[in-house]
């Protein structure tokens, strides 16, 4: 059983029942779940079901029937002290989550497994959308295992291994020049074609941010109901920092967590309209129209979508949005394996390069407790070792 309600539109407050697929709201707003939070607070088996990974939330994730989850054992991912790190930057407590050790290497399995696990349940049968290369890897193995057909505009720069696999998972992979906003256009031309596939771009439909989310329900429990003081994220579309405020929130409310912790949000300064915004006072991010110069990844989107929700997010809870340098992402990176033993992603290394530049500043004090969100495995980006330079030596 799920304890959901509804969804709504956090912008108007508009409702759309939970009986069927939605994408936006009519005002253009990103769609988020509603669950029964007073009947699931005198639930005393809430996350004691027998499922494992994301899906001992179940209660509290948009799928009613159990029978539809589809599922590759993600979820369960380490929150891991990594103190030679922390006196690199100059804190006594610093933590990564290792997403990394979800399959398919990244946390974008998780919102694969809800999204599809809902859509499968309202027997949607194909998906487009675009991706920098970690989602389409997700989506192309979870909609294979789930019995959807998946329909994904990439971007030719992805790193190899993502490549690779779409491929030998066999989704139906375009690859296109350009950035995000290139592919977005290309999932609307193809759905103007094809007016049966469901929209699935990030915060085009509520479902992939409840995935999300389960990130934020491990680390309140990781830390043993105390939440961390500050988590950074690196961002791009902002799904991760949305739904990790939207779990530590419902937590909240069930009397499971003590606190919100500051959000922070990271780019690199070759592409930071979120940070611009952010410093700028704005409640949306203009398109970034500067050169785009960044490490080959998932940080190159120039717009996030849902901009005024996460900018929200931000300065409620008192948090901020750090653009780092490439050079100094390579150089936590490095530092991070081997003072660690933890091969990460870049864009993961971009909050340890962040958390150093805060400290500098004072905006972070030494004795927090700071969770950075390692997004993925570095060995997908096993060809960026022999193309950075300095990478494995000073």
């Amino acid at each position: 059983m799920s304890y959901l309600l509804d969804v709504i539109c956090p912008a108007c407050g508009k409702t759309y029942p939970a009986d069927r697929p939605h994408n936006l709201c009519s005002c253009g707003s990103p769609l988020l779940a509603r669950y029964d939070l007073e009947r699931a607070k005198r639930d005393e088996a809430l996350f004691d079901n027998g499922f494992g990974g994301i899906w001992r939330y179940h209660k509290l994730l948009p799928v009613k029937d159990t029978a539809n989850i589809v599922t590759l054992g993600e979820g369960g991912t380490p929150v891991l002290e990594v103190p030679k790190m922390g006196n690199y930057a100059g804190l006594e407590h610093l933590y990564v989550k290792d997403e990394g050790q979800n399959p398919s290497s990244s946390f974008k399995t998780r919102g694969a497994s809800v999204a599809i696990s809902v859509l499968r349940e309202f027997g949607v049968t194909d998906i487009v959308m675009d991706s920098g290369g970690n989602g389409a890897g997700a989506w192309s193995a979870y909609c294979r295992r789930g019995g959807l057909n998946a329909h994904i505009y990439m971007t030719a720069k992805a790193v190899q291994a993502n490549q690779k696999e779409c491929a030998i998972v066999g989704g139906d992979v375009n690859m296109c020049q350009g950035h995000t906003t290139i592919l977005g256009r290309k999932v609307s031309e193809s759905m103007e074609r094809h007016p049966d596939w469901f929209d699935v771009r990030t915060m085009h439909e509520p479902y992939r941010v409840e995935g999300k989310k389960t990130i934020g329900y491990e680390i309140v429990e990781q830390f043993g109901g105390e939440v961390p003081d500050v988590i950074l994220f690196p961002t791009a579309g902002g799904v991760g920092i949305i739904g990790i405020h939207k779990a530590i929130q419902e937590l909240m409310e069930l009397g499971l967590a003590d606190k919100m912790p500051r959000m922070v949000s990271v780019q690199y300064e070759g592409c930071c309209p979120v940070v611009q915004a952010f410093e700028a006072g704005r409640d949306t991010c203009e398109v970034w129209s500067g050169p785009m110069d960044v490490i080959p990844g998932g940080l190159s989107a120039p717009k996030a979508f849902a901009d005024r929700l996460l900018l929200g997010i931000l300065r409620e809870t008192g948090g901020t949005a750090v653009a780092v340098s490439k050079e100094d992402t390579v150089r936590h990176w490095r530092h991070m394996a081997q003072s660690e033993g933890l091969f990460v992603n870049p864009e993961g290394a971009t909050t340890l390069a962040a958390c150093e530049q805060l400290r500098k500043k004072g905006w972070l004090s030494g004795d927090e407790r700071v969770l950075c969100v390692m997004t993925s495995n570095g060995i997908k980006y096993d060809e960026l070792v022999r193309e950075v330079p300095n990478l494995i030596t000073e």
